[in-house]
């Protein structure tokens, strides 16, 4: 978000000292995968992990790369700005503004801890009542956010 200025309203900094937790995403696939859905998803997570689709999520949706490639290029001055289809200044980052965020981002990787494992998460997790996911969007789109909603 910017201001009349067209500054950011917000700054992003690493945490001055070690420290924080990982998190994160995974993509798996299911050992009990059909043998005809195998290739296809192993193309997704190919693609989805490729230093063209990381670049992309990154400079478009601010999303923290896995590809240590992608924070170098960045930092270095490299890499795209986001195709926005809007034309919108608004949102969009500059290339310096990636190079810092890509800086920062990854100091803050580097400087984060493991998260602390316990032997009691599985009987944590068990405890939790059952997920019912559902997607949202207009009615017939395919597309759309996934929502993952705890039954009560």
């Amino acid at each position: 978000m910017r201001g009349p200025d067209m500054r950011l309203l917000f700054g992003v900094r690493a945490p001055a000292a070690d420290g924080g937790v990982l998190g994160g995403s995974v993509l798996a696939v299911s050992r009990h995968i059909k043998p005809n859905k195998l290739d296809p998803a192993m193309r997704l997570i190919k693609r989805l992990t490729s230093q063209e689709v990381q670049a992309r999520l990154f400079a478009c949706g601010g999303y923290s790369p896995v590809l240590t490639e992608v924070y170098e290029r960045y930092q270095a001055g490299g890499g795209h700005a986001c195709p926005r289809q809007d034309g919108s200044d608004i949102t969009n980052a500059s290339l310096p503004e990636l190079a810092m965020l890509a800086s920062e981002i990854r100091k803050s990787i580097e400087r984060a801890q493991p998260r602390p494992k316990s032997p009691y998460y599985a009987q944590f997790s068990g405890g939790l009542p059952p997920v019912r996911p559902r997607r949202l969007g207009a009615k017939g789109d395919e597309g759309g956010v996934l929502l993952i909603r705890r039954r009560t």
